[in-house]
């Protein structure tokens, strides 16, 4: 095992596990900030539905950018994608459907319930908005930091996230986004690493 490797799993995942509690701390010292953010989730059909439809459509700037992102050949931008590449070829996961969705709905749910549900919001009761939002998306990058740029471009989703939040009031609406585009980024990176793994010397020779 690469120790350094090692490392940084460990420290990647005492730091979910310190923000997950910080995020229960907050719903369980602000109760009414918990309770809002279940209660934000449609509670009737037709509006569980509209969000559902509002989450979909506000995938599309994301999956653009994405597709952006995975072309371009500018140097810098290139260079950070082959990096994360790199870096998910190196954990050895192999991207099944199954284990797609279960990340996309796990991390859409629970991750929108405590950093746009409950950290948001709760923050919101003490600071402006502006700072409120601004700091749930600093920690929101900070758990998904594999690099400093991943982690602003994690910090920069989390913000339009939260955007859709506010627009909606409904946080069904920040879930399906966050799923919906979390299913388009893996699949992304399983048809990237599939195609390097058959253009590699030992699956052409």
């Amino acid at each position: 095992p690469d120790p350094a490797k090692e490392r940084r799993w460990l420290v990647a995942t005492a730091l979910a596990a310190g923000i997950g509690v910080a995020g229960h701390a907050a719903a369980f010292a602000n109760p009414a900030a918990a309770t809002f953010a279940f209660a934000s989730v449609a509670p009737d059909l037709s509006r569980l539905l509209a969000g559902v439809g509002v989450g979909l459509a506000a995938t599309v700037p994301l999956a653009l950018a994405l597709l952006w992102l995975t072309r371009t050949r500018q140097p810098n931008v290139a260079a950070f994608r082959e990096a994360q590449l790199n870096f998910f070829e190196s954990t050895g996961f192999a991207f099944s459907w199954p284990l797609i969705v279960a990340i996309a709905l796990t991390a859409g749910v629970w991750e929108e319930w405590i950093f746009r549900g409950v950290l948001q919001g709760a923050l919101d009761r003490y600071a402006p908005l502006w700072l409120a939002v601004l700091a749930a998306n600093v920690l929101f990058g900070l758990l998904h930091w594999q690099s400093a740029g991943y982690a602003v471009i994690a910090g920069l989703v989390g913000v339009y996230l939260s955007a859709v939040y506010l627009a909606t009031g409904d946080l069904t609406a920040a879930i399906v986004t966050h799923a919906a585009y979390d299913v388009v980024t893996l699949v992304q990176i399983r048809r990237a690493l599939a195609a390097r793994r058959a253009s590699s010397p030992v699956a052409r020779g």
